[in-house]
Protein backbone atom coordinates (compact mmCIF):
# COMPACT_ATOMS: atom_id res chain seq x y z
CA UNK A 1 0.00 0.00 0.00
CA UNK A 2 1.40 3.33 -1.07
CA UNK A 3 1.10 6.52 0.65
CA UNK A 4 2.29 9.75 -1.10
CA UNK A 5 5.68 8.46 -3.14
CA UNK A 6 7.01 5.99 -0.14
CA UNK A 7 5.45 2.79 0.42
CA UNK A 8 3.82 1.82 3.84
CA UNK A 9 6.17 0.64 5.92
CA UNK A 10 9.35 2.25 4.52
CA UNK A 11 10.98 4.54 6.85
CA UNK A 12 11.71 8.11 5.60
CA UNK A 13 15.54 6.96 5.62
CA UNK A 14 15.06 4.44 3.47
CA UNK A 15 13.23 6.36 0.71
CA UNK A 16 15.16 9.00 0.87
CA UNK A 17 18.53 6.99 0.55
CA UNK A 18 16.50 4.79 -2.58
CA UNK A 19 15.64 8.55 -3.84
CA UNK A 20 19.04 10.19 -4.04
CA UNK A 21 19.94 6.54 -5.54
CA UNK A 22 17.40 6.90 -8.26
CA UNK A 23 19.16 9.98 -9.04
CA UNK A 24 22.55 9.11 -9.34
CA UNK A 25 21.90 6.08 -11.71
CA UNK A 26 19.61 8.58 -13.75
CA UNK A 27 22.72 11.12 -13.69
CA UNK A 28 24.92 8.12 -14.86
CA UNK A 29 23.09 6.72 -17.33
CA UNK A 30 22.53 10.15 -18.85
CA UNK A 31 26.34 10.39 -18.63
CA UNK A 32 26.80 7.49 -20.52
CA UNK A 33 24.12 8.31 -23.66
CA UNK A 34 25.76 11.37 -23.85
CA UNK A 35 29.40 9.76 -24.51
CA UNK A 36 27.78 7.26 -26.84
CA UNK A 37 26.23 9.93 -28.68
CA UNK A 38 29.70 11.62 -28.36
CA UNK A 39 31.53 8.71 -29.66
CA UNK A 40 29.04 8.00 -32.89
CA UNK A 41 29.22 12.11 -33.50
CA UNK A 42 33.37 11.42 -33.95
CA UNK A 43 33.25 8.21 -35.82
CA UNK A 44 30.65 9.13 -38.37
CA UNK A 45 32.42 11.40 -40.73
CA UNK A 46 35.41 8.85 -41.29
CA UNK A 47 33.18 6.22 -41.59
CA UNK A 48 31.39 8.41 -44.65
CA UNK A 49 34.92 8.66 -45.85
CA UNK A 50 35.81 4.79 -45.79
CA UNK A 51 32.11 4.06 -47.54
CA UNK A 52 33.11 6.70 -49.85
CA UNK A 53 36.30 4.71 -50.28
CA UNK A 54 34.34 2.04 -50.90
CA UNK A 55 32.05 2.83 -53.62
CA UNK A 56 34.98 4.41 -55.36
CA UNK A 57 37.24 1.36 -55.75
CA UNK A 58 33.89 -0.97 -56.77
CA UNK A 59 33.12 1.44 -59.54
Amino acid sequence: MSYGLAMLGETPELFQETAEWAAAELARIERNERAKRQIVENIFPLLEKKREKLICSHE
